[in-house]
């Protein structure tokens, strides 16, 4: 028997004029995560949903013969995905051994996308971003030129 999910909802433990409160920086410590809400710039975040939907479109490949087709606007094709077959990992280059985008199922992985300036100053190197970063971690944080991609998972 399939039971449902639990969505997990972030406490608010949040302080006016904090960056980062006491009972975040507990929470942080107890489990982990932290859940910051409304933290990222809501024009950089649509900017770059239309970028991922783009290159989505673009570069994963729909099942040859099939009449699925995907739509960003239409929430009914996002169920049962119809992807092409995924070709043979790369044997050189940045992603030798590891497919620059794979598609199975429910479940596409980006990771071509992980170097790109729009998705580095979004999240790990936006300055709000970063500041809760430093401020649970370190001020010494490195800057980030990479993470491990956009990934999405349909219905």
């Amino acid at each position: 028997m399939q039971r449902p999910s639990v969505v997990f909802e972030m406490p608010d433990l949040t302080i006016a004029g904090e960056v980062v409160s006491k009972a975040e920086m507990d929470f942080f410590c107890e489990y982990g995560f932290l859940v910051k809400k409304r933290i990222l710039d809501p024009d950089k975040l649509e900017a770059a949903l239309d970028r991922i939907w783009t290159h989505l479109l673009a570069k994963v490949p729909v099942k040859p013969g099939s009449a699925w087709t995907l739509s960003r606007d239409d929430k009914q094709t996002w169920k049962d995905p119809e992807w092409a077959e995924m070709v043979p990992h790369p044997v050189d280059g940045p992603f030798q051994g590891r497919h620059p985008i794979e598609h199975m199922r429910r479940i596409v992985k980006l990771h071509d996308l992980g170097s790109e300036n729009y998705i580095l100053d979004l999240l790990p190197n936006d300055p709000r971003v970063r500041e809760v970063a430093e401020t649970i971690l370190s001020r010494d944080l490195r800057a980030i030129t990479r993470v491990r991609g956009v990934y999405i998972v349909f219905p």
